[in-house]
């Protein structure tokens, strides 16, 4: 592995394979910076910085090459699956060299076993700014030794703009074990979800921003992915009435119709049979409650609650209700409305 941070390559060597052309070197931010390139600061890095050297060179063709890797103590299994890990910055604004762009440039993992030739792994893909990326190798499971290497080229002679590595390892990749989802509503915690999906009923109209991120046992939290809604009440439900029917007599039209549908709903956990009851000979009191979900109101949204009904026994004439209604956020205390 290699973090760069005694601003030298340290283990790691740098070739130009042109004709004469630069090579990697390492550097802070303030090093690497130029007219149109510039990494965000990230310590000490290694870094190519085509965009310095325009068109001094013919074209650029540079490698980044680790020391010898000894495998000889790992297991067939362990060799095949590892992967370079580490901290890269490649934007690569004007794309790969097959897209013909003016400033084209690409960057590719090469590898080298056993003393043998080089060989492509691929090229490796654009960041939005400094990533962690795990590319793997792909060695045989025989293999004693190794050397891994990033081979930067401007595409034979594009003025480019650059390329920077941290904290480079080869290594087998942990498992990522993920705990969760933290959720966000307008930049406060909600909750901590295990599943991938949560309906969040609100109770007035507003622009609401939701943010996600994912929570692992090695990295602990990510960068969040948000989005904003806007949020309207529902109309009100303007159904005609039902089944209009008129008789005439004489002079005379006798007119009869149902409710609209949606006008009358109960809403309900009982099945209409009493199973369980509290009673005795002496007054008492107690407080009972039923929890209904969000998403179970759903289709209830932009109605009024306008009745309770209570089932009780040869006393519920005189006995004395109180309704209260709550409503409560996830993780929070109920709220009396």
């Amino acid at each position: 592995s290699e973090n760069f941070d005694d601003g030298t390559l340290g283990t790691m060597t740098s070739e130009d394979l042109s004709e004469g052309g630069p090579v990697w070197v390492a550097g802070t931010t303030e090093d690497a910076t130029s007219t149109y390139w510039s990494p965000p600061d990230h310590g000490s890095f290694a870094f190519y910085n085509d965009d310095f050297h325009e068109y001094n060179y013919t074209y650029t063709d540079a490698r980044l090459t680790s020391g010898a890797i000894n495998l000889s103590a790992l297991s067939e299994t362990a060799i095949a699956g590892l992967s370079l890990v580490g901290d890269l910055y490649f934007t690569q604004p004007s794309g790969p060299c097959e897209d013909g762009g003016t400033y084209a440039e690409e960057l590719e993992l090469v590898v080298m076993f056993d003393g043998g030739a080089w060989e492509s792994r691929g090229l490796i893909n654009s960041t939005a700014g400094w990533e962690m990326v795990e590319i793997p190798l792909n060695l045989p499971g025989g293999a004693s030794s190794a050397k891994v290497g990033l081979r930067y080229s401007d595409c034979g002679g594009n003025w480019g703009y650059g390329v920077a590595v941290d904290n480079f390892s080869v290594m087998v990749p942990p498992e990522l074990d993920l705990i969760g989802y933290n959720l966000y509503k307008n930049g406060e915690m909600m909750t901590l979800l295990p599943g991938e999906g949560f309906l969040d009923v609100v109770n007035e109209e507003g622009t609401y921003t939701y943010a996600v991120t994912t929570l692992l046992t090695m990295y602990g939290e990510s960068d969040p992915v948000s989005a904003e809604v806007q949020v309207t009440a529902p109309a009100p439900a303007m159904n005609p009435p039902r089944n209009l029917m008129v008789n005439t007599v004489g002079y005379s039209a006798d007119l009869h119709w149902m409710p609209p549908a949606g006008s009358d709903q109960w809403l309900s956990h009982d099945n209409g049979m009493v199973g369980n009851v509290l009673g005795g000979e002496d007054a008492f009191d107690f407080q009972i409650a039923s929890r209904y979900p969000a998403q179970d109101l759903i289709e209830f949204q932009g109605k009024e609650l306008q009745e309770v009904q209570f089932m009780g026994g040869m006393y519920i004439s005189t006995s004395t209700y109180m309704v209260q209604v709550h409503t409560a956020q996830p993780g929070q205390e109920p709220v009396l409305i």
